[in-house]
């Protein structure tokens, strides 16, 4: 069953563009901010990028090519195990527990910094594959909540 494996985010008492890596501070559990990421991250202010998903299994590939994959260090803030990349499409889906809904949107791309802290180059990450941006209804996480893929009525 597809589950949560690891929560990220960067409390605002952090250093915010570290030269190197990314800014993240792994977690065992994280409340979401309906419509604004997860509650104290300087990244969820809302907008298009309210939330960075990826699936375990690509960061494990990644890790075998020698990029860094610890906690946050894709710039992501939610890893999900189990799940069907070929199922991860706009508009779909994924229900944590009994509450928390994540809308999957568009792939994310890799920016400047992305370049920069895995030294590879945006044409040759793979998008589509690892990470999604996402929109969600608010509610609590922890490590190792189960998720489910629905297709469902999109969030406002």
């Amino acid at each position: 069953m597809a589950h949560i494996v690891s929560i990220a985010f960067t409390p605002r008492d952090v250093e915010r563009r570290p030269t190197d890596y990314y800014a993240r501070v792994p977690v065992e559990r994280a409340t979401l901010v309906e419509q604004r990421g997860i509650k104290g991250d300087v990244k969820g202010a809302g907008g298009a990028r309210q939330l960075n998903v990826m699936r375990a299994e690509v960061l494990s590939e990644l890790a075998a090519e020698g990029r860094k994959v610890e906690a946050g260090q894709m710039g992501e803030q939610l890893v999900i195990a189990g799940l069907d990349a070929d199922a991860l499409v706009e508009g779909m889906q994924l229900q944590h527990g009994n509450t928390v809904v994540i809308e999957i949107g568009i792939p994310r791309t890799g920016g400047n910094r992305f370049e920069y802290t895995q030294g590879v180059t945006r044409q040759a990450w793979p998008v589509g594959l690892a990470s999604w941006r996402a929109w969600r209804s608010a509610g609590r996480l922890r490590l190792g909540m189960t998720s489910r893929l629905f297709r469902g009525p999109s969030l406002p």
